[in-house]
């Protein structure tokens, strides 16, 4: 059975009921975390709740990669992974939205010690002043120059995240990166046209582009992202749609019919 790998934008409006034949649908921790974190105001709790409640009683929460995106690509890599305890408290409150048992005000509490809007503005705006910044970067503007540069990028990555939670972990040199096929090819196109072209990381990038790293070469990927829900037309020149297909991997996008 192929397995569909979601953004976050799929599971809102989403029926409970709803199937693709011969295919099943996958959250992952980005899902996971961005919807526990909805937390502005209370239409978005109650949007967010909405979408919460379809993941956790539509079934599809079973199949859900709960590694973030660090943790997983070292599992891919050494075949272990580290699951964090703040991991299993967004997994709690996930399911205590679920099942009507916090309310927004207890839940700004529980998700206080998390990641939050600003610092993820703060991490984005450090990539646009590094990335941006030609003398920083040894990278030609050309596609196999952009591969290179983004795998020792997330090769880095890893290892600073793994830093910070007190561990030490060098992925191999060997790593088969045909596993993460779909998320290089994007995120090397992505980081080329924040160089070359002046475009800009967002916060919200930040999840959308690391959303992508659990998509294994037999999966597709679903999100709305650049996409007229209604017509299903690309309605956004350089968002994930347009980008996906510039890169080389449109093979991987799904839409339903």
């Amino acid at each position: 059975m192929k397995q569909i790998i979601c953004d976050t934008n799929v599971w809102y409006d989403l029926p409970k009921n709803f199937t693709v034949e011969g295919s099943k649908l996958i959250p992952t921790f980005c899902n996971t975390f961005e919807l526990t974190h909805t937390i502005k105001s209370e239409e978005y709790f109650k949007t967010a709740k909405k979408a919460i409640d379809t993941l956790h009683y539509g079934g599809y929460l079973e199949n859900t990669y709960f590694l973030n995106p660090f943790a997983h690509l070292m599992y891919l890599d050494s075949g272990k992974g580290i699951f964090l305890e703040s991991e299993n408290m967004i997994i709690e409150v996930f399911k205590m939205i679920a099942e009507n048992k916090l309310e927004k005000i207890e839940l700004e509490k529980r998700t206080k010690p998390f990641i939050k809007d600003a610092e993820l503005k703060e991490i984005s705006n450090l990539f646009n002043k590094v990335i941006s910044d030609k003398d920083n970067i040894n990278m030609e503007n050309n596609k196999d120059s952009a591969i290179e540069w983004t795998k020792k990028l997330i090769t880095l990555l890893v290892s600073r995240w793994a830093e910070s939670i007190g561990k030490k972990y060098y992925m191999k040199k060997s790593f088969d990166w045909n596993q993460i096929d779909f998320f290089l090819n994007t995120k090397a196109l992505f980081i080329r046209k924040v160089v070359f072209n002046n475009m800009k990381y967002s916060s919200k990038d930040l999840f959308d582009l690391w959303n992508m790293v659990y998509v294994k070469p037999t999966d597709l990927y679903w999100t709305w992202e650049g996409v007229n829900r209604q017509t299903g037309k690309i309605n956004n020149r350089l968002r994930w749609h347009n980008l996906v297909i510039e890169a080389g991997m449109e093979d991987y996008l799904f839409l339903p019919k």
